[in-house]
């Protein structure tokens, strides 16, 4: 088999990218935007010694689980890989997924429940919209994937709400008006990069507009935007102009600066009220996060925990959740004092705020990374009964594991958003002697091959 050959293969499983998997002649093909029981046309595109990669030419017979795509952009925007199979489908394949991660990464046997789906359209309540400009003019929209090249239409994404198109639009309208040039990466020429926002549960919304220029030209016209802005979008709570003039991926800058509204930007979990900064961590999905928690705290063991741990706190969500659930008493367990950690301090500012305006006298909060937990000096004066982790896409530390397993931490609440990492952790405690409760996973993301998923880690007795 050689590149550009085409060849008819039938898709027999979905690989943790979302790519059809099928075989010819003893060899792995991946075709992306294929399901299960499709029978493909495909022309190879990749050669490598033990796989190949197809692209679809023609369906010969498709699968039963596939579905008309609602999206225009769909396999050309970097975001989606399941639009094109219905939502059971989806769950089954996240869920054989995470089984897999599993098996294959921690090399352990754990019951893994069926994926949930709490939400499946609109559900993004946050957004970063690149902005870039060149001889054919301003683009506004997501990547195509593995590239900066914006995809033009993705600007009126399905998994957001319509809102933050129609705001993008106008912005774009405002920058052709005014002169207001976009961001060319080649040259690092150009002002607005992206366009950030936010929605709240009363659908409020945050604007952040991301500049390589400390002002959007002059004060002047950035007052003509905010009164152009609150005029057409009444919605719109505050503005901010986000600062970044490096030559980075990297979206926000350090330098945030109010121009409309309320400082900080306000929104609910499970009724609990919190506060944030525009750069604070929130998650992303507001309903998946109400489910999310809930299933995190029901695989909690009834009775008194002293000291409870939030690592990667953020805004102080989980453990400000946790303690507002155990005082309506609708987990069975209580707990006395909260204890954050957290990297970045605007965020733990924000924790401490939102610790006092929902009742919990006993919270403290520490700017220190947690993959480095040693450097808090918490743990010498409040040995932990709960230990809540909730790291980024990469997992948590080995260096903080074995501070735990040293600690003899007997409970560990472990929120992933990556089964692959969550699969290798686990299986590094299970080394250490914990055991687990059954992951749950959940699909915050539908339509991504993203998975968010929960499980409980037991120290065992014997320990």
């Amino acid at each position: 088999m050689q590149k550009n050959d085409i060849i008819t293969v039938e898709i027999e499983s979905v690989s943790g990218d979302g790519s059809g998997v099928a075989r010819f002649q003893g060899q792995v093909i991946f075709v992306p935007f294929s399901a299960v029981g499709d029978k493909v046309e495909v022309v190879i595109i990749k050669c490598a010694k033990s796989y190949a990669v197809g692209k679809v030419v023609k369906i010969l017979s498709p699968s039963r689980t596939r579905k008309e795509t609602d999206c225009e952009v769909f396999g050309k925007c970097g975001g989606c890989v399941f639009r094109h199979i219905d939502i059971k489908e989806e769950e089954r394949i996240k869920t054989e997924n995470v089984k897999s991660a599993m098996k294959k990464i921690g090399h352990i046997d754990v019951d893994v429940c069926d994926c949930v789906t709490p939400l499946e359209f609109s559900y993004r309540n946050k957004a970063q919209l690149p902005v870039s400009e060149d001889e054919k003019g301003l683009h506004c929209g997501f990547y195509a994937s593995h590239s900066h090249r914006i995809i033009d239409k993705s600007i009126d994404c399905k998994t957001a709400p319509k809102v933050f198109g129609e705001i993008s639009s106008y912005i774009l309208s405002f920058m052709k008006r005014e002169g207001i040039s976009g961001y060319n990466e080649e040259s690092s020429k150009g002002i607005v990069r992206h366009l950030y926002y936010r929605i709240n549960a009363r659908d409020e919304v945050m604007v952040c507009i991301v500049t390589s220029t400390r002002f959007l030209i002059s004060k002047l016209i950035e007052d003509k935007l905010i009164k152009e802005l609150c005029d057409n979008f009444p919605s719109i709570v505050s503005i901010f102009i986000n600062y970044n003039p490096e030559s980075t991926n990297v979206v926000l800058g350090r330098d945030f600066r109010l121009i409309f509204g309320e400082e900080y930007f306000e929104d609910e979990i499970l009724g609990v009220k919190l506060k944030m900064s525009p750069d604070s961590f929130f998650q992303v999905n507001r309903k998946g996060a109400d489910l999310l928690y809930k299933t995190a705290f029901s695989l909690l063991d009834k009775g008194h925990y002293e000291n409870v741990y939030d690592l990667y706190c953020g805004i102080g969500s989980i453990g400000i959740t946790l303690f507002s659930e155990m005082k309506k008493g609708t987990i069975g367990a209580t707990a006395h004092r909260l204890l954050g950690i957290e990297i970045v301090e605007k965020a733990v500012e924000c924790a401490k705020v939102n610790a006092m305006e929902n009742g919990i006298d006993k919270a403290e909060f520490v700017a220190c990374d947690s993959g480095e937990i040693t450097k808090s000096g918490l743990f010498d004066k409040y040995p932990p009964s709960l230990v809540i982790l909730d790291p980024p896409r990469k997992g948590t530390t080995t260096h903080l594991l074995d501070f735990l397993v040293e600690r003899e931490v007997e409970n560990i609440l472990y929120i992933s958003c990556d089964p692959a990492t969550l699969a290798r952790d686990m299986g590094y405690l299970y080394s250490k002697g914990y055991t687990s409760s059954s992951v749950h996973p959940i699909n915050m993301f539908t339509g991504t091959k993203h998975c968010e998923a929960v499980c409980a880690l037991h120290r065992k007795a014997s320990q």
